[in-house]
């Protein structure tokens, strides 16, 4: 057996290929905000290296809109050059500023998170003002400034699908634009045969740009799986369930992503039943529980608040069992809670008798007589059975 089959966990390069070519082209393109673990850590990953690659960007347009001034300084009025100069670096500025404060300042991006849209809007805005020069201005100027003027949208236009690959839809929007400019300029230089090659061009770079989107999108997929599942198995070690119980996930609403089959059976349902509901409607459906059970109130008030949690003995008077709840809140790189993962298992009898963990932290170590918890679990079951 060769090293690359031993490891279940390790992604082969080609494999990726296989996840991003079946990414559909509205999931890489979206801008919506996703709800699932998953989706939410891709999209956590585009949003940080969009952010990091922030400066190279604005450069990269400063550079470039220096030298549109100085080529059409002696060639436009001045109040055009200096109002679309004005907007185009401001909004470069405030991309900047708006990125470090980001990078910098770990409240404010948890207050202020980086949004898809609003990226995608900015980018938009900023490839716009660049349509500026070739529709407005190109004619003003000699055939050799004209050159320069196309190269330097060419140069904008291939840095620009290169910085933007992580939000496949900014950089979409941003070649499309550029791509209108450079059709445009093309045209009034040398005619259609120029003009062709721009659109060859610009159908290439979209083509690059989703190709590479998809295996961004594929790495950063298969790299949540693989957290995911060594995460699974130190949670499997670190609550260790008896065996009469399993795994459960929810979103960060709370409602039910994952419920092991082992855990659906012993709660008497099938996992496509239970999967979707709310975690209250699931353990407490006539909001009554609460009310008596300690452990059901603390488990409600940690999921609710991102604290962990372990061993929490909680009833479910429909079976007339108790279960002990352990789990941890999933966070997203800026510290963000994104979701639940944990284990449960069925601890009605073992807390009665039994030499495990569970029914010693329910007797005295001396006396071997019932302690407080068991005493309270017992009050709380004689109400429920009222």
């Amino acid at each position: 057996m060769n090293s690359q089959s031993a490891n279940p966990f390790r992604v082969r390069e080609n494999e990726l290929d296989v996840v991003g070519a079946d990414l559909p082209l509205s999931d890489l393109l979206s801008t919506s905000a996703p709800t699932e673990p998953k989706k939410m850590a891709v999209r956590q990953a585009q949003l940080e290296a969009l952010v990091r690659m922030v400066p190279a960007t604005v450069g990269g347009q400063f550079v470039a809109a220096a030298l549109v001034a100085i080529i059409l300084s002696d060639k436009v009025p001045v109040w055009e050059l200096l109002v679309w100069l004005a907007l185009a670096l401001g909004l470069c500025i405030a991309r900047g500023l708006r990125a470090y404060r980001l990078r910098a300042d770990r409240q404010y991006a948890r207050r202020k998170p980086a949004d898809s849209r609003a990226i995608v809007r900015i980018v938009t805005a900023l490839a716009a003002m660049w349509l500026v020069p070739p529709l407005r201005w190109y004619g003003l100027v000699d055939p050799v400034e004209q050159v320069i003027l196309l190269l330097v949208s060419v140069g904008l236009m291939s840095v620009g699908s290169v910085t933007l690959i992580t939000l496949p839809a900014a950089a979409l929007w941003y070649i499309a634009l550029l791509g209108i400019g450079n059709i445009a300029m093309a045209l009034q230089l040398s005619g259609w045969p120029l003009a062709t090659l721009s659109v060859l061009y610009s159908v290439v770079l979209t083509w690059v740009t989703v190709t590479n989107a998809r295996r961004f999108f594929a790495h950063v997929g298969s790299r949540y799986d693989l957290l995911e599942r060594s995460e699974l198995v130190s949670l499997l070690r670190e609550f260790e369930a008896s065996g009469s119980g399993g795994i459960w996930e929810l979103y960060r609403d709370l409602n039910v992503s994952y419920i092991s089959e082992e855990l659906g059976n012993r709660l008497g349902s099938r996992t496509e039943r239970l999967t979707g509901r709310h975690v209250r409607k699931l353990i407490d459906p006539s909001g009554q529980i609460a009310r008596l059970s300690e452990g059901t109130r603390t488990l409600f008030s940690h999921l609710e608040n991102g604290v962990p949690f372990r061993d929490l003995a909680v009833p479910a008077t429909k079976s007339k069992t108790w279960w002990s709840l352990s789990g941890k809140p999933v966070h997203d790189p800026s510290g963000a809670v994104i979701g639940w993962r944990g284990v449960g298992s069925d601890i009605t009898d073992v807390r009665l008798s039994g030499n495990d963990a569970v029914s010693a932290a329910r007797r005295d170590p001396l006396t071997g007589l019932a302690n407080r918890l068991l005493v309270r679990e017992h009050i709380e079951e004689a109400l429920f059975n009222q």
